[in-house]
């Protein structure tokens, strides 16, 4: 294979990365490796992760960067061995990291929606946003960070938070661009608007069990991604979901959850150099 990528957009599920992706991708010296989250380095061998790169890499771009711009790369321990992948890969020295984070509390929120959404996840918000969920552990950026400084240098790594980066879409960009070593003038498309969705609604699986199988099957998630357009894979997530009106999270869990995430949010300010303090106290209103 003539190119590997190099650059990759490891995070977070629900954390404003697919508008993001689509900016870097933008660039005319940066290119999607194939599709958006096409997971290829979250397999459990590195002989799996070489077999699905060779599938996914049908026609790499020639570009300074190769973007592989998957999420589920932030979410240990539900997959393991995604920095010793890559590192075994594309090596330990050439590629980049960038890691959108947002508000622990409201991305684990927005992640249970999104999962009850897609996936049928049944269980209420206290039932399923437990310390050990997923939900939380992907909101653990402490966590998922320290899993690539153990394996690649710091400097390797550009940290990004959400509501910075939307607040400010150019200059944070251009700050990006400066960083990576590419032209600070280019302009992203900003057409592509996160949060325009009715936050007074969610949608629900009308076939659970399909829901279910899709969740358990990465196979057969990565076949339909392969397969469908990322717009077509949205109609049909639409056409197999219903929109119903979206409960509130109790007070109650929103304050247990700003208590559990105190000491992982005091960790990654360490571990990035950033004040996260915007993401102290409890946080309100919709995910």
């Amino acid at each position: 294979m003539d190119s590997l990528p190099n650059l990759f957009l490891i995070g977070s599920a629900k954390g404003g990365s697919t508008s993001f992706a689509f900016h870097l991708a933008d660039h005319p010296d940066i290119a999607f490796l194939s599709v958006k989250e096409p997971n290829i380095f979250n397999q459990d061998t590195v002989e799996a992760c070489r077999r699905r790169l060779q599938e996914q890499a049908q026609a790499v771009p020639r570009t300074r960067y190769v973007l592989d711009a998957s999420v589920n790369y932030s979410q240990h321990p539900k997959y393991r061995n995604v920095p010793r992948n890559i590192a075994e890969i594309c090596g330990r020295e050439t590629p980049r990291f960038l890691y959108m984070m947002r508000n622990p509390v409201e991305r684990a929120i927005s992640h249970y929606f999104w999962q009850r959404e897609r996936y049928g996840e049944e269980r209420s918000p206290e039932a399923a946003i437990t310390p050990d969920s997923q939900y939380v552990q992907a909101s653990r950026y402490d966590l998922q960070i320290q899993q690539y400084l153990s394996v690649f240098p710091a400097e390797r790594f550009g940290f990004v938070v959400f509501d910075r980066y939307y607040a400010d879409v150019q200059g944070e960009y251009a700050g990006l661009c400066r960083w990576l070593g590419i032209d600070d003038s280019h302009r992203p498309n900003v057409a592509r608007v996160r949060g325009a969705t009715n936050k007074a609604f969610s949608r629900q699986a009308r076939f659970p069990v399909l829901n279910r199988l899709v969740r358990s099957s990465s196979a057969l998630r990565g076949m339909v991604k392969s397969l469908l357009p990322h717009k077509r894979q949205l109609q049909l997530t639409r056409a197999l979901s219903r929109e119903v009106p979206r409960e509130e999270v109790s007070e109650a869990t929103r304050a247990r959850l700003s208590a559990l995430f105190a000491e992982s949010i005091a960790r990654t300010e360490d571990l990035i150099g950033q004040d996260l303090s915007a993401w102290r106290g409890m946080a309100s209103g919709p995910a």
